[in-house]
């Protein structure tokens, strides 16, 4: 498996007191199954194989004073396969929450995110924050979906360990091993990461890490799972990432 994307982020002028992003995405992946096959739907090298997501969010933070803030945004994601159906393939949903500075060091947040599509309906999910720096050099942060422990040597270099969450859904055309069905994908993955700052707009980030739990699950049109597949749990993965800030 491989996928590379882009990521386009307005930061715009505030608004009174609020500060709002709007940011759009792409991303494209390509699948070769080659393990075994399914009494249901045969084998594994047919589940999908060639995906594109396509997503827009925007995002804003309000101060309210000194200590407490609120956060949130909306978004929409369109994937799947070329041929699917556009109502399948559109994915809406909204996050929304408070923060709460306790300290420099120290700052919390809860909220939950909301979604909505076709096949599962709407759910809730609860989301936790945290930025912690407990040592002069050393943070620790939740946000969502990954926890990172980092070390900050020194302004241009920062090393980090974490654990991440990664889910994507796909929409499967009329001629896939479920018609009009869907294609989910969930890991986690344990990892180390180096951001390099070679000038005051450029971040350059380069990860390596392990796949401890992967799951591949193809829908019917009712949301209900066909079949379910355990991925490699042994699985290697590698990232290379570049911001530019204009």
């Amino acid at each position: 498996m491989w996928r590379a994307g882009l990521n386009v982020r307005l930061d715009a002028a505030a608004i009174g007191e609020l500060d709002w992003s709007l940011t759009l995405g792409y991303e494209h992946s390509s699948y070769d199954f080659t393990t075994g096959s399914s009494p249901l739907i045969g084998g594994t090298s047919e589940l999908v194989d060639e995906v594109t997501a396509f997503d827009a969010s925007w995002d804003f933070t309000l101060p309210l004073d000194d200590e407490w803030s609120l956060w949130g945004g909306v978004g929409a994601l369109v994937s799947g396969e070329s041929g699917a159906d556009f109502g399948d393939m559109l994915n809406v949903g909204g996050r929304f929450g408070v923060a709460w500075r306790a300290s420099e060091d120290l700052a919390l947040g809860f909220g939950a995110y909301v979604r909505e599509d076709a096949a599962e309906g709407v759910e809730v999910l609860p989301i936790f924050l945290v930025d912690w720096r407990f040592a002069e050099d050393w943070t620790l942060t939740l946000g969502g979906s990954q926890t990172e422990l980092a070390w900050t040597p020194s302004d241009d270099l920062r090393l980090a360990a974490f654990l991440a969450f990664e889910l994507r859904l796909y929409a499967l055309d009329d001629d896939a091993v479920v018609a009009n069905g869907g294609f989910n994908e969930d890991r986690y993955v344990l990892g180390l990461a180096a951001d390099w700052r070679p000038g005051n707009d450029m971040l350059l980030r380069g990860a390596i890490g392990a796949v401890v739990s992967q799951e591949f699950d193809v829908e019917d049109t009712d949301g209900d799972d066909v079949v379910s597949i355990e991925g490699d749990s042994t699985g290697l993965v590698a990232s290379l990432g570049l911001t530019i800030r204009f």
